[in-house]
């Protein structure tokens, strides 16, 4: 019913990477690997993975016959959507919407909260401002490379801008903007209180889900009661897209718990 991925653990500035840093090429090369012969449908990366790759070194991983389906945090912090200008955010979604594309690249998901986070001060008609602008430059790129970009809330201990799939859903649906669309992340929903009737309400725009269970740990590392009630809620809906595992491995655990978290996915979401 849906295709079942998991997120490259190791590299880049995601937080739920874990373990120790391994040299960016070979991190991906052998958690590209072991998660598609664990079983899973595809296998999902940091765009910081992509961006720290040379261009031989991406190159040869197109050539190993790497597919990555779908990218996440899209905008490392250093990129402040309120303090960088227009010119350098479109270059830098052109640098990596074109390194996405050799490894066949169809979704880019926008988390990255430090980055689209709104400063103190700014006044509520403005708040959105830079996120809108942004979601414009990617709509713009989406036209010359065909990578769709997959906004995704956060929980309001990660940022102050979009921290509810139905706050996603709203500003999605009045921009209406080409190739943009919505993630909804159990964990964050459940952070957040936000009902799951949400998942049925957002179906027309949602293309992208990430699981973990609700401390953030693989699926089948808790009680599984709330993925239970999110697997359900889903197959409600007409969604029939990608499922991503996006957790926190344990330290020197990843193949163990991979495994894991792919045959709890199977079993709840099939």
């Amino acid at each position: 019913m849906y295709k079942i991925g998991c997120c490259i653990p190791g590299a880049s500035f995601m937080p739920q990477a874990g373990g120790e840093k391994a040299y960016v090429y070979d991190a991906l090369i052998k958690g590209y690997n072991f998660i598609i012969n664990t079983g899973f449908d595809f296998a999902e990366a940091t765009v910081g993975t992509l961006t720290e790759l040379t261009e031989k070194e991406l190159n040869d991983a197109k050539d190993s016959g790497i597919v990555i389906e779908a990218c996440n945090s899209f905008v490392p912090p250093s990129h402040s959507l309120f303090h960088t200008e227009n010119s350098v955010l479109k270059e830098y979604v052109n640098d990596v919407m074109r390194r996405a594309s050799i490894v066949k690249t169809e979704y880019i998901i926008l988390g990255s909260g430090k980055a689209r986070e709104i400063p103190d001060g700014i006044k509520d008609s403005e708040r959105l401002s830079r996120l809108i602008a942004f979601l414009k430059i990617c709509s713009d790129y989406y036209s010359e490379y065909g990578i769709k970009i997959a906004l995704e809330p956060l929980r309001s201990l990660e940022t102050n801008c979009i921290n509810k799939v139905s706050e996603g859903y709203s500003l999605l649906k009045e921009l209406d903007l080409s190739g943009v669309f919505l993630l909804a992340d159990s964990f964050h929903m459940y952070s957040e209180n936000e009902p799951l009737s949400v998942l049925s309400d957002c179906t027309e725009l949602l293309r992208h889900i990430h699981i973990s269970e609700t401390d953030r740990k693989p699926p089948g590392k808790g009680g599984n009661n709330y993925l239970k009630e999110f697997a359900n809620a889903l197959k409600n809906t007409p969604y029939n897209d990608r499922v991503s595992v996006e957790c926190i491995f344990s330290t020197g655990e990843f193949e163990t718990e991979c495994v894991l978290a792919y045959k709890t996915a199977k079993h709840l979401f099939n």
